[in-house]
């Protein structure tokens, strides 16, 4: 079985099915859409759309549709962005099928897909497919919340969130992202891009999935870590990175991801209250499916 490339070595991940440039030429990246990187400090991974639908003067509204549908995408996305001339692309296509083409080794591979070299160097980029109405098959949006938490484990990227969006790219994101670690969407990132890249669906079913939501605008990220950090008796710059993430898993939290682990070492600190969320059962009548297939994400040993 196929899997993620990771330091030129395929990783499977289980639940998900994989198919990556080693195995399948026609998934190799074009040589002008990304670059070497080996040893980057992966901290971010950067959700997007390959339509951004609703996006500039389209206003449909995006939505799910039921299961999911083979389209090749993968192949067809990996195709079109080595033909065409702007140097773009990400590691990660996912299908309407929900599979997953990998185009470029996560760790030691830079794809310039979300429009600013300094996140670009830090990130992983993963391309959800979606339709020219705004429709996302279920399947697609399963499998993205599948391997955001294998990333998160690989990776030691805390499952945390920008949530609300606030109709504008994050200035924290759009000027580099220097201490943001988390999954974000390509609209946190950039001012180029709409409410739909990636939308509010997505975002919504990682919070859902478990994922602590953060305003980065604000910085409350980095408040609530550094008390974290103290915790551990690592210097408090609010910055969960790997000296962190070594920490908490000395700590017993399993892969040094706080929302894993039990939450007993300290109280947190008052935090501002942000609005509930529910998602409507009569637009999205898939969730409960999700929550079941979710279970095959949730409480692995390892990966």
């Amino acid at each position: 079985m196929s899997g993620l490339i990771i330091g030129g070595k395929s990783v499977e991940v289980p639940g998900l099915t994989i198919v990556n440039f080693l195995d399948d030429k026609r998934l190799r990246r074009g040589s002008e859409d990304g670059r070497k990187a080996k040893g980057r400090w992966v901290k971010q991974v950067i959700l997007h759309t390959t339509k951004g639908i609703p996006g500039g003067q389209i206003k449909t509204p995006q939505h799910v549709k039921a299961g999911g549908l083979n389209l090749d995408k993968e192949y067809n996305t990996a195709a079109y962005w080595r033909n065409d001339p702007k140097s773009s692309g990400a590691h990660l296509v996912i299908d309407a099928d929900g599979s997953i083409g990998c185009l470029a080794d996560l760790s030691d591979e830079v794809m310039y897909h979300a429009g600013q070299s300094d996140i670009n160097n830090s990130s992983i980029g993963i391309e959800m497919f979606q339709l020219s109405d705004g429709g996302i098959y279920e399947a697609t949006l399963i499998s993205c919340i599948g391997v955001c938490n294998a990333l998160s484990e690989i990776f030691g990227i805390q499952r945390q969130i920008h949530m609300p969006y606030l109709k504008k790219a994050c200035k924290r994101l759009n000027t580099g992202g220097k201490d943001c670690v988390g999954f974000f969407g390509h609209r946190d990132v950039s001012n180029n891009r709409g409410f739909g890249d990636p939308g509010d669906i997505i975002m919504d079913m990682l919070w859902s999935a478990g994922y602590e939501r953060f305003n980065f605008e604000s910085g409350e990220d980095l408040t609530v870590w550094k008390n974290r950090q103290t915790t551990v008796s690592v210097k408090g710059d609010g910055i969960p990175g790997p000296n962190t993430v070594e920490a908490f898993k000395a700590a017993g939290f399993p892969y040094g991801i706080w929302v894993l682990g039990d939450k007993v070492l300290s109280p947190e600190p008052p935090q501002a209250p942000v609005p509930e969320v529910q998602p409507p059962e009569a637009k999205w009548g898939f969730w409960s499916r999700f929550f079941d297939v979710m279970k095959k994400f949730v409480g692995k040993e390892k990966i």
